[in-house]
């Protein structure tokens, strides 16, 4: 819409927008997951990788793929932190899962839009194929649930060490401002956060939970 204005689209003022009239019918929603992770998603694929992205070359097309595939990583990072506080765990494998399976749901789309815009033509080929596509991304997303390595679940207290990073990024950031002190804060974040998993693994190794049902 911006550019019919003669615009530049800033995603980090639509989100606020969005933000601030979502919680404006409802302001307990700011407290729900749903809401959260997906402000956080879009977030994340539309303000913080792109920002951290920018400067990469893309002349070549190893570099080209090694940008994208750090473009996905740093969104899986960016909402690992709200995943743990809100759910306890956070996906191992989704990193790699997005990096594969990003473009073939891109490609659905894209085929998807392509068949609605000719509808009069009866485009049953591309609305099949682009349900073939979304089959195989939901077959592999079952199949990656079943791995017993897919998932971690952490302590209770690594949920306040996840909004300590993210308030260590934030922080770092409001402050200098800077692409450099953003990187090097996420991470210093992501070690910290590594550190104390692997700490609270073993110092709760010896203990006994019982859950009474």
């Amino acid at each position: 819409v911006a550019p019919l204005f003669f615009r530049k689209a800033d995603t980090l003022n639509s989100i606020a927008i969005a933000f601030i009239i979502l919680t404006a019918v409802n302001p307990f929603s700011i407290a729900n997951p749903s809401l959260v992770l997906s402000i956080v998603g879009t977030f994340s694929a539309g303000v913080f990788a792109p920002y951290l992205t920018d400067k990469i070359k893309a002349d070549t097309f190893i570099k080209k793929q090694s940008g994208n595939a750090l473009y996905i990583f740093l969104i899986s990072l960016c909402i690992m932190p709200f995943s743990v506080i809100f759910f306890g765990e956070s996906s191992v494998v989704s990193p790699i899962a997005n990096i594969i399976l990003t473009p073939v749901c891109m490609t659905a789309l894209f085929i998807s839009i392509i068949a609605s815009l000719t509808v009069f033509l009866n485009p049953v080929f591309l609305i099949k194929l682009s349900g073939v596509l979304c089959e195989f991304v939901m077959f592999i997303v079952r199949q990656t649930g079943k791995l017993r390595f897919s998932g971690i679940n952490f302590s209770d207290e690594m949920k306040y060490i996840s909004a300590l990073t993210v308030l260590i990024c934030v922080t770092v950031y409001l402050i200098f401002r800077t692409r450099k002190s953003l990187v090097i804060s996420t991470a210093v974040s992501f070690a910290l956060f590594i550190m104390s998993a692997v700490t609270l693994s073993f110092t709760m190794s010896d203990k006994l939970n019982i859950a009474l049902m």
